[in-house]
């Protein structure tokens, strides 16, 4: 094969004639031939028939996929009483979607983090196990933590100037921090509620100014100016999301606030002393809920949807700041 992309058939059928030593194709031969894979990723598997019986001399193989990224891979093919054959090396590429969990051998993966400071670097979060981290794009992971850190990660964010400090959350409902990549903890978050059964905090660090620490519990906002010790309340109108935070001004943030039909986009300049209403041209009887920055143009979007009538979901656009939003998507 020329290459294909992870878990996805090759699209060319692999071939393999049954010759003799001149080279010739033996018409008659019916051997089954097996391949077999070798190179690239350690432990990448070939899928598909790879057991192919020959017809006039040639086995097709029209299903192989791997399901691994990696370069040099190569096929062997074997028949009785026949040698041995080694195709030319191929690189399998990642597709859309690939796997990219080598190392991850436990846990359901409930969320993903990412080192601000390093664009390889990615924690995730399991509620079974604990916490895995990636320092070379999700190639390999390694398990992180000790006995002070339970094994029920719910999320984490960190910070923008330390990649070896890292805050977590946990299904005890506990706010921790780690100053040396994971390998200690102490629990922080002084003025957050209490913790409850059902209340589970989200964190965010500010990407300007790493002592600044923001946090969701039960729909309320907080802030903490040190680094998450201790934090203050943030009067927000009704309910909030976590705020997306402006990367090249961070005292600029936006939140989803409210409940229902009456959640919509509320922006601060001010780094969360006054909030105004940023809705103009969102559909007003629709609820807001998923809502991004795009960092590199500063385009915002987001998702409304009237609860109950799944044919009104829709998507909206802002250029400027969320003065105004226009609608991008025909209703699904």
């Amino acid at each position: 094969p020329s290459g294909a992309t992870a878990d996805t058939a090759i699209a060319a059928p692999v071939q393999v004639a049954i010759v003799d030593d001149a080279g010739t194709t033996l018409a008659g031969a019916t051997d089954v031939v097996s391949l077999t894979l070798a190179g690239g990723a350690a432990s990448a598997v070939l899928s598909g028939h790879v057991r192919v019986a020959a017809v006039g001399g040639i086995a097709s193989f029209p299903d192989l996929s791997v399901n691994l990224v990696g370069s040099g891979y190569t096929l062997t093919a074997s028949a009785p009483n026949a040698d041995a054959a080694a195709s030319d090396p191929f690189d399998i590429t990642a597709g859309i979607w690939s796997p990219s969990n080598i190392g991850i051998d436990g846990g359901s993966i409930v969320n993903l983090f990412f080192d601000p400071n390093d664009a390889n670097g990615v924690w995730a979060a399991s509620e079974g196990i604990g916490l895995w981290r990636t320092k070379d794009g999700g190639a390999s992971w390694a398990r992180y933590g000790s006995a002070a850190l339970p094994v029920g990660i719910s999320g984490g964010a960190v910070s923008s100037k330390r990649s070896d400090t890292i805050y977590v959350t946990a299904y005890d409902q506990a706010l921790r921090r780690s100053d040396d990549g994971g390998a200690s903890w102490d629990v922080v978050g002084a003025g957050l509620p209490a913790p409850t059964a059902t209340i589970i905090v989200t964190v965010e660090v500010d990407p300007k100014d790493d002592a600044i620490l923001w946090a969701v519990d039960g729909g309320a906002l907080y802030r903490s100016t040190d680094r998450g010790a201790n934090f203050t309340s943030v009067p927000v109108p009704g309910l909030v999301s976590l705020p997306i935070i402006d990367p090249t001004t961070s005292s600029t943030m936006y939140v989803i606030a409210g409940t229902g039909a009456s959640a919509t986009v509320y922006k601060t300049t001010d780094g969360g002393a006054t909030w105004n209403m940023a809705s103009t041209g969102l559909a007003t009887a629709n609820g807001a809920r998923l809502f991004t920055l795009d960092a590199a143009s500063g385009t915002l979007f987001a998702g409304v949807f009237t609860a109950g009538v799944a044919d009104t979901t829709q998507v909206y656009k802002s250029v400027d700041g969320g003065k105004t939003f226009a609608d991008i998507s025909s209703s699904k």
